[in-house]
């Protein structure tokens, strides 16, 4: 175990869509198998146990799912994020990355490393 998740208000939005996220220590993660939505490419390779996730302008992957509004307050604990032997790949370099639940979550705010723009607002 890494650490413990929050409930937050905090809408998240890639490429123009909102995303699932949550919180860890005020640190926004989203999703990494939801990005396939956001004109992302996501590829899981059991072999090689790695999650690799490439940009791709216009990808038709389908709708964005819609995403539900927590009911719980701001800062409640709402489980258990773990370090995992899975390298995650954006655009072909490492990221940060923990399963929750058997998903993969990285860090949006480390995607300005990757030359995304990343606002807080």
């Amino acid at each position: 175990m890494a650490g413990e998740y929050f409930s937050t208000k905090i809408g998240t939005f890639l490429n123009g869509c909102e995303i699932d996220s949550i919180n860890i220590g005020g640190q926004t993660l989203i999703s990494a198998e939801a990005m396939h939505y956001y004109s992302f490419n996501v590829v899981w390779d059991e072999s090689e146990r790695t999650l690799r996730i490439d940009s791709v302008p216009h990808a038709v992957n389908g709708s964005a799912p819609y995403i539900k509004k927590s009911n719980y307050p701001d800062g409640m604990v709402l489980g258990n994020y773990y370090e995992t032997d899975i390298v995650t790949y954006l655009d072909g370099k490492p990221i940060t990355a923990y399963n929750i639940g058997g998903r993969t979550y990285v860090h949006a705010e480390e995607m300005r490393n990757f030359g995304y723009e990343v606002i807080w607002d």
